[in-house]
Formats: structure tokens, sequence, C-alpha cells
């Protein structure tokens, strides 16, 4: 089937992906792959770092200055300068003039909370039977989707040691609540250290992990814990 002639064409120029394969200095970097398009191709376009190889969303991620030069043949760029220097594996947009206008940095903020969050960290439980809190979100002031929460239970060595843990949050906004928990069926000593909790649900309100284990120890025990999830908005 022909196509009229009138058909509107898209356009492929404006926007294009690459990776930082070298940083000669503070304005210059090299994208190999984006190497052939035609000296001064893409002068004039915007570098927006995308991500960068550290995941981290610290300068200069979300910043876009100009291009000055481009070499073809190394698929070397020439830049004004970035506040915080690029580093090999950087992920970038070339931006056509007519889009890079765009706020790319609020749009980033909304879609960075996509990835999620995570706490990574060690809870030491004191040499008691009391139910005694890893972590407690206080005030939550967003609705957070938690995915899951991994316990490492590998330091408890009493021969007799049961652990239990219960998740709480404030359902009427005031009082905390228990929703789920394996008190009825604890962890012992001779189960696999790490203990995975797979929560896949939304809270709105203050929420909080406790455990409580059955055997003294002698002192405290380190619990290394992971949680994973992200804000809604």
């Amino acid at each position: 089937m022909a196509v009229p002639s009138s058909f509107p064409k898209i356009r492929t120029d404006l926007a294009y992906y690459g990776v930082v394969t070298r940083v000669i200095s503070a304005t210059q970097f090299v994208a190999a792959g984006l190497a052939g398009l035609g000296d001064g191709a893409l002068t004039t376009y915007a570098a927006y770092v995308l991500a960068k190889r550290d995941g981290t969303i610290t300068p200069p991620h979300g910043e876009q200055p100009a291009v000055t030069a481009y070499v073809s043949g190394s698929g070397t760029f020439t830049h004004a300068a970035y506040t915080a220097p690029l580093a090999v594996g950087d992920q970038l947009l070339l931006l056509h003039p007519n889009i890079s206008p765009v706020d790319l940095t609020a749009i980033t903020t909304q879609t960075d909370k996509l990835a999620g969050g995570e706490t990574v960290a060690v809870h030491a439980h004191a040499d008691n039977a009391n139910w005694q809190d890893v972590f407690e979100w206080t005030p939550l002031a967003t609705r957070r989707k938690v995915h899951s929460i991994w316990l490492d239970f590998v330091n408890f060595a009493a021969a007799l040691q049961t652990v239990a843990y219960r998740l709480s949050t404030k359902i009427d906004g005031v009082n905390y609540r228990v929703f789920e928990s394996n008190v009825a069926a604890p962890w012992t000593i001779a189960m696999d250290d790490g203990v995975l909790i797979a929560c896949n649900f939304v809270i709105a309100h203050d929420f909080k992990l406790e455990i409580q284990r059955s055997v003294a120890e002698g002192g405290p025990v380190n619990v290394p814990y992971e949680v994973y999830y992200e804000d809604m908005e």
C-alpha cells in the first residue's frame, strides 16, 4: 500500500542514548557507541545524565549541559561543565534542542520513585525476651508499597532458640495493630538463617517490625536486615 506523501514523518533525531566510555576532562567525554553520526551532528544537543553508574541520584544526575562540539570518528563530546564529574558507565540522553527545555528533572523525580527505596541496616537485639523494634517508620508522610523484608538470624546461637516477628501499623492513625506475625510457628535454630517476609502491601500510616527471642544469649545479638519499598506519591 502506497503511503501518501503528505503522511507525517516521525523524526528519529530527537534523542540518542549513549554510555560514557571515557572521561577526558570536566568538559569532554567519549561515548563510543555514538560515534559515526557526522562531525558536528550533535552540537547544540543537551547531554542529559539519565542514570549514574553507581545508581545514585546525586549530581550530575539530571543535569543537561549543552554540547559545543562533537567529533564523529571517536564519539567525543565537548560540553559545558557539569556540577560534578561524569564517570565511565554513566548513561546519557543526547536531546535535540527542540525537546531539551522540557523539565526532565521533574519527570525524573517522579520516575525515580518507581525504582523504589531500600533500607539496609543491622538491629542490635538486646538480651531479653521482650518484643523489640527492628525498625519503625514514623511519621509516615506518604503511601508506601512494601515489597519485601529480609532478616538474617545467623547470629542467634542458643540451642533451643526461637525467634518470632510481627508487623504492625496504625490503621486508625493512632494505635499500632498487629496484622501479620509468625508467633504460631516461630523461627528455630534448626531452620535456614535467612528469613523472607514477602509483603506486597500498601500502608499509609506508621509502620514497624518487631522481633522477640525466647532464650538468653549472654549479650546483644546483631540482626542484619533489608527492606525494599517504593513511595507512591
